[in-house]
């Protein structure tokens, strides 16, 4: 079958050969939803959203089905698109075509120099080529007012490609708004291509909050591979999971932390209450440490997890430490005393020795921490050597954990 034209300027002087994949090739693959806990759901698998077909524009995506007699005909094998452009206006636009097509220093550059010029873009995605291409060539009119995730995450692995942000800089604040409906509020399919979208095109408030969602809800798979695919830096993802550990070990320490506090041979236990003048002391820091194992226990905290903490969120730590039920001897005899009229102690006792209550607040001091990677420190570690300092990092390495 012969390639389709395009003409995006009448007297071009370039081909870019493009080609839409086969049916089979389109199918997006499923994509794993992983509960908050780390487990896999067996109804959660779900096809990745954001590289399903939604609707927008007319585009070169729209040439994939075509409508005959009310019935539907798919394309079962590559269609091959020819744009015809303007060499000029594509090197002013990208220094990496400026570069490619230098006469005498790549083959494209002297296939130019002979009027022969024509370059296959195999890799590209075609609708979202055609965008740029419709900027570059001034055809305002032929750009969509909006994009859908799955071309904006397309378009941002082209711009990354061949380094054309201020191409589209004038069309995002266009687009932005349409996309953040589909915005995500906690790890689900479409964060990763959002990421990619919110890191190439800088955009510093949805940035933070996709990271924050990364810091709470990943695992030790983040993306399941899909951020190879995408312009994602490593340097986003290992400081993510760096973040993943430290603020679980830190979890982990609180609970560790009370257990050994219990089982030690120091009496934690100070109240004396005359109901039981034949119990130690010692029966209630006994009881508030088997309760704290056996609730510990149930909630998939004993025995205690181990670095590198496989398969485990954030989140789901923080929701098992709060799920922790403790009892104390002291809740039986205080608790009573205290709302008869003759107790006069200035303050209420805390049930279970004022453990959960611990738990909380420590709980809380992690989840302040929690707060997303800004985007301009992000960029800044990304541009300076691996083992160099930055801001981000210093504040990373100084919280409690």
């Amino acid at each position: 079958m012969a390639a389709e034209i395009m003409t995006f300027v009448p007297h071009g002087d370039l081909y870019l050969v493009l080609t839409f994949p086969s049916e089979e090739e389109q199918q997006p693959a499923p994509v794993k939803v992983i509960n908050c806990d780390g487990s896999s759901g067996g109804n959660n698998d779900v096809t990745n959203p954001a590289f399903l077909t939604s609707n927008g524009n007319p585009s070169l995506s729209d040439m994939d089905v075509e409508s005959s007699g009310g019935q539907e005909s798919v394309q079962k094998s590559p269609k091959q698109i020819k744009m015809l452009v303007s060499s000029q206006c594509l090197m002013a636009a990208s220094p990496v075509f400026r570069a490619m097509l230098q006469r005498n220093k790549f083959k494209e550059g002297h296939d130019l120099a002979s009027g022969n010029a024509e370059i296959d873009l195999l890799d590209d995605d075609p609708s979202a080529f055609e965008i740029l291409a419709n900027i570059i060539h001034l055809r305002n009119r032929k750009v969509p007012h909006e994009v859908n995730l799955k071309t904006a995450t397309n378009l941002s692995v082209l711009v990354d490609k061949y380094q054309m942000l201020e191409v589209v800089e004038t069309y995002l604040p266009l687009w932005l708004p349409g996309l953040k409906k589909s915005l995500p509020e906690s790890f689900t399919a479409d964060l990763i291509p959002w990421l990619s979208v919110a890191w190439v095109f800088k955009f510093a408030v949805e940035f933070k909050h996709l990271t924050r969602i990364l810091q709470l809800e990943s695992w030790d798979l983040v993306g399941g591979g899909l951020e190879q695919q995408l312009p994602i830096p490593s340097s986003i993802l290992e400081k993510t999971e760096d973040f993943r550990q430290r603020a679980i070990s830190f979890a982990i320490t609180v609970l560790v932390g009370l257990m050994e506090k219990y089982k030690g041979s120091k009496t934690n236990c100070k109240l004396v209450v005359s109901e039981r003048p034949n119990q130690g002391k010692g029966d209630c820091d006994d009881l508030i440490l088997g309760s704290l194992i056996r609730s510990a226990d149930k909630n998939g905290l004993f025995p205690v997890p181990e670095e590198p903490f496989r398969g485990t969120t954030v989140k789901s730590i923080i929701q098992k430490l709060r799920a922790l039920r403790v009892v104390a001897l002291c809740d039986k005899y205080l608790m009573p005393k205290w709302d008869s009229a003759d107790w006069t102690k200035p303050s209420r006792p805390k049930a279970g020795h004022g453990v959960m209550e611990f738990i909380d607040t420590e709980m809380i001091t992690l989840e302040r921490i929690i707060d997303g990677f800004e985007l301009s420190d992000s960029i800044r570690q990304h541009q300076v050597p691996k083992n160099a300092s930055s801001p981000e990092k210093d504040l990373i390495n100084s919280a409690p954990f």
